[in-house]
């Protein structure tokens, strides 16, 4: 049996499951609170992209974007009470929102596709 069929059987197997929405809005609310307080830690960051990462299909070190913008400004996981630059911290927290967006986790159904964007109106039918 390859490990990709362990791995998968493994998944059919489990029958743990997380409660993972309550966690992933209190570290998101701690994101946002954290830059309203202008308190750009790191720690914010790292603790909500790991809580985010939990809730995807893939590990969210995995999505282009995220690496690209790791790439650019790569945060101090050695240092987690730094400070980063507002201009930075705001970068990560939009990263953060796009993966979500991309995932289907925030702004609607998610349609399944990358360049497929399906808008539904529910405004109530006047006929």
């Amino acid at each position: 049996m390859s490990e990709d069929e362990k791995e998968q059987t493994y998944e059919l197997k489990s029958k743990f499951w997380m409660n993972l929405p309550p966690v992933l809005m209190d570290t998101y609310l701690d994101l946002v609170r954290s830059l309203a307080d202008m308190d750009t830690r790191a720690s914010y960051l790292i603790t909500f992209g790991d809580a985010l990462s939990m809730t995807l299909p893939k590990a969210v070190e995995e999505y282009p974007e995220y690496a690209a913008l790791a790439k650019e400004w790569p945060l101090p996981y050695h240092d987690p009470l730094r400070k980063i630059d507002h201009r930075q911290y705001r970068a990560w927290q939009k990263l953060f929102e796009k993966i979500m967006r991309k995932a289907g986790i925030v702004g609607g159904i998610n349609t399944g596709t990358d360049d497929e964007e399906v808008y539904y109106d529910f405004t109530e039918d006047e006929s």
